[in-house]
């Protein structure tokens, strides 16, 4: 029964409009009324806004004398206060979505730098096995691309099977090369703070 469900929002037809509020049928064949002040908004006469057979949407509130219930169709307060708590939050909510969302691309930052840290130690280490190799030694390198500054190139060690390292050959020191192409190049010098070989084609 409706008249057990105060506080339900429940579908009705508009059985007459009066002066002062409208009688809606509800399901199970009950009957409420709507009193003027319960309208969404202010209404001089009922009869502007309503007509017979017409469907609305009503809270029940109570059960009022002649067998009619309370009807209402303004929100309940806990409704308005439940909206109200959740505009409040909004912004909390809004700040922790963007942090959540935020805090995975810091990780993948930081573990990007590390990697990047780790790999330049790395390539600082294979460097220094170079400080011993005459300038006048003939080294092997594999040509990886063209960069602003030079022929980005990968030097082998002169020792068999020693480390590789990452060359430079200046700008218009040499022909034009192409990407996998073997070459000759000698040592000018180790640049173990930027983790890079100085090297000349001649």
């Amino acid at each position: 029964q409706a008249s057990r469900n105060a506080g339900a929002w429940v579908d009705g037809v508009v059985r007459q409009v009066l002066s002062y509020g409208i009688v809606v049928d509800l399901p199970a064949g009950e009957r409420g009324i709507v009193y003027a002040t319960e309208f969404e908004r202010f209404l001089e006469d009922p009869s502007d806004e309503f007509v017979l057979g017409q469907e609305v949407r009503v809270r029940i509130t109570s059960q009022v004398e002649a067998g009619l219930l309370g009807l209402s169709m303004l929100r309940g307060q806990a409704e308005v206060q439940s909206d109200l708590d959740a505009q409040r939050q909004l912004p909390s909510a809004r700040r922790e979505a963007f942090e959540a969302a935020a805090s995975p691309t810091l990780e993948e930052d930081e573990v990007s730098v590390d990697a990047q840290d780790l790999e330049l130690r790395a390539m600082r280490g294979r460097l220094k096995d170079f400080l011993g190799v005459s300038p006048r030694q003939p080294l092997r390198a594999l040509v990886q691309g063209d960069t602003p500054y030079g022929v980005l190139v990968s030097v082998s060690h002169p020792t068999d099977g020693g480390p590789s390292a990452r060359g430079l050959l200046l700008a218009g020191a040499t022909p034009e090369l192409r990407v996998g192409e073997t070459i000759q190049v000698y040592l000018v010098s180790v640049d173990t703070h930027r983790g890079v070989l100085a090297l000349t084609a001649a």
